[in-house]
């Protein structure tokens, strides 16, 4: 198939999360994605509700919608995902983040793919079979259905070795627009985040992190 652009999209919490109320702060996995994929050759734009309503026309013009998605992010995500697909069922679908490596298969029911771990190394081997028709089973860390019936979950992709890609913040929308004293005057706060390391030296067991990274490594 050809995959010219893909739209990327982190949808606003349903319910409090935190500070959510008054940070505006990326995530980020969907920077990095974005900026990973342009390097690829894809027309990329990543969106974040919470910075700037989605430019509904470009996601609507994608051959690719991506999710980052979390438990209190879910429901939207689905909303979304029926809406486009009412425009176009052709658009491809994907998940990925902490909640869909812990249930893939739930997932599933509403996208036609689900990145697990890290997306780094898996979301563009994943488009670049869809784009030249290699066989699927050949991309590492998705899952996908065969049939209503079946799901196959591919072996788990490498960690990412290069953690040292700096995210082009010119892709997310509306970012570089924001001004901090508007911010300010509506009470809220623009925080920067910054990767120093990926993974823990620990593996407790009500912590996602450990099925993120491998337990026991940074």
């Amino acid at each position: 198939m050809e995959i010219r652009r893909v739209s990327l999209i982190a949808p606003r919490p349903t319910v409090p999360l935190g500070a959510s109320h008054y940070l505006v702060m990326l995530l980020w996995g969907l920077p990095l994605l974005g900026t990973i994929l342009k390097r690829h050759g894809y027309d990329v734009r990543v969106f974040f509700e919470n910075v700037k309503p989605i430019d509904w026309d470009f996601v609507y013009s994608s051959q690719v919608v991506g999710f980052q998605t979390q438990a209190c992010t879910a429901h939207r995500t689905f909303e979304f995902i029926r809406q486009i697909k009412a425009r176009n069922e052709r658009v491809v679908t994907i998940i990925g983040g902490t909640l869909p490596t812990a249930l893939p298969e739930d997932m599933l029911r509403h996208c036609d793919f689900v990145v697990r771990q890290e997306g780094d190394i898996a979301l563009p081997d994943l488009l670049d079979a869809l784009r030249t028709g290699r066989d699927l089973r050949q991309v590492t860390g998705i899952s996908y259905k065969v049939n209503e019936s079946q799901v196959v979950h591919n072996p788990e992709a490498p960690l990412a070795q290069d953690i040292d890609i700096i995210p082009d913040l010119s892709l997310v929308h509306g970012w570089l627009e924001l001004n901090r004293w508007k911010l300010l005057w509506r009470g809220r706060l623009q925080m920067h985040i910054v990767q120093t390391s990926r993974g823990c030296p620990y593996a407790c067991s009500f912590c996602i992190v450990p099925m993120m990274f491998n337990a026991h490594t940074y």
